[in-house]
């Protein structure tokens, strides 16, 4: 908080030489202007406080802004919260899944990995990744996110 402040001081401080370069300083030479007080001279020290503290000011603003603006990921459990037993079951009869990859879809759906899957129904992750591999064709899409995106518009 006292770094801000400091900061925001020294911003006012510089704001004010701009103001009074820019009202006095149309016609002059700068040597002119200091001479007559318009713009304050400083040494190196205040001149390197105000450099470190507008700094740090740009990082404190830009992580503002950046955690304002950046797109939070959405998971799978909340989108698929809204599809029912009944919608998936119709979307895989409508593509022709057979038993196994309807199983393997449910599990999918629910954002369980291919290591998962395979320990949950005593079968080999390979042949996990061959039914995903055939749900994905019969689907025609290439990952879940377009699956779930694909049964939510059917």
């Amino acid at each position: 908080m006292f770094l801000r402040l400091v900061g925001i001081l020294g911003l006012m401080t510089v704001f004010e030489d701009i103001l009074a370069g820019l009202y006095y300083g149309l016609n002059n030479d700068v040597a002119s202007l200091v001479t007559s007080g318009a713009i304050r001279s400083r040494n190196i020290g205040e001149s390197v406080s105000q450099i470190v503290v507008a700094a740090y000011l740009i990082v404190v603003a830009a992580r503002f802004f950046v955690d304002k603006i950046t797109v939070k990921p959405i998971s799978y459990e909340a989108l698929t919260g809204e599809l029912s037993e009944e919608v998936i079951d119709a979307y895989a009869t409508s593509i022709g899944l057979s038993l196994r990859e309807r199983e393997i879809l449910g599990f999918l759906l629910k954002e369980k990995s291919t290591q998962e899957i395979s320990e949950l129904l005593f079968i080999s992750t390979g042949t996990v990744k061959s039914h995903t591999h055939n749900i994905y064709q019969k689907a025609d899409v290439s990952n879940r996110m377009q699956l779930l995106q694909k049964i939510r518009c059917s």
